[in-house]
């Protein structure tokens, strides 16, 4: 029988059952009253609690792995004193000396200098306020780690995509210059990314290119291609930016070029023509 041949006082009598039961349910203390978003004082708090398992698990990688990703959804969450999140009283409650320790502690574990990358990139974003990015760019320390770990990572894509990302805006330092000068190898490393880390759809269309492209090549490995479109364009765009704070003193030019080799501008053209497309 359809609601509306129901008697007027059977429908009145459900409702009102139905408006008793309501009443009678469980309501948990966080249904009843929602937390609003947390303060800095409660995010530097919990910021402690992470930096704190840090320290006294510093020899294991996987636990700085996963406390540097808790630190890094940390400043995701909402908060009254910054959008998306409060990142100053993160940092002033020791996340990126406690990162950069990390990174320290375990130079040779690609998953950690991934994730320490990762994360001082994200710290310096534009999505932070002006005070947040001047902590980490002015850290001479930052520039340190993030050169180490592209020397010691140079053929792992993860890390040269975060590694980047995190100089471009630490170049913004014209005194982490010289860092990146002082070894040939680090602009080298900077220019073989450019050039060696691509995602699978980028070779699959210059497969398809080609004059006699091989039907029956298999699909691209994910080892082989572990960048995604978004990845390379990031990878490359970022990268250009590194150049450009580094030839931004006019007496740097010259030796940007001799540092990284010739093919510095060669790359450097490519990866524009690339972004181009990608984009």
């Amino acid at each position: 029988m359809h609601r509306s041949q129901l008697p007027r006082k059977y429908i009145e009598y459900l409702t009102y059952r139905r408006e008793l039961i309501r009443k009678k349910l469980p309501c948990s203390a966080a249904q009843r009253n929602p937390p609003g978003p947390k303060t800095g004082e409660q995010m530097g708090e919990e910021t402690r609690a992470i930096v704190a398992k840090m320290e006294e698990l510093l020899n294991d990688a996987e636990e700085q792995r996963r406390c540097i990703g808790a630190l890094m959804n940390l400043k995701d969450k909402p908060s009254d004193t910054l959008s998306p999140g409060p990142a100053m009283p993160i940092i002033e409650a020791g996340a990126v000396k406690a990162t950069i320790k990390a990174m320290e502690k375990h130079r040779r574990n690609a998953d950690v200098q991934s994730a320490g990358c990762r994360m001082l990139y994200m710290f310096c974003s534009n999505h932070v306020d002006d005070k947040v990015k001047a902590a980490i760019v002015e850290d001479t320390d930052v520039s340190k780690v993030l050169v180490a770990a592209l020397k010691a990572h140079s053929g792992d894509a993860k890390v040269a995509r975060w590694c980047i990302a995190a100089l471009a805006y630490a170049t913004q330092n014209k005194s982490t210059h010289a860092l990146l000068l002082k070894d040939k190898k680090t602009l080298d490393n900077i220019v073989a990314a450019m050039r060696d880390f691509r995602s699978a759809g980028d070779r699959l269309e210059e497969d398809s290119d080609s004059e006699d492209p091989d039907e029956d090549a298999e699909d691209p490995d994910e080892d082989e291609y572990p960048l995604n479109y978004q990845d390379e364009y990031d990878l490359r765009g970022h990268a250009i930016v590194v150049f450009c704070n580094l030839t931004e003193v006019p007496t740097q030019v010259q030796q940007v070029i001799d540092a990284g080799g010739q093919s510095v501008v060669s790359e450097l053209l490519a990866a524009l023509e690339a972004i181009t497309v990608l984009s």
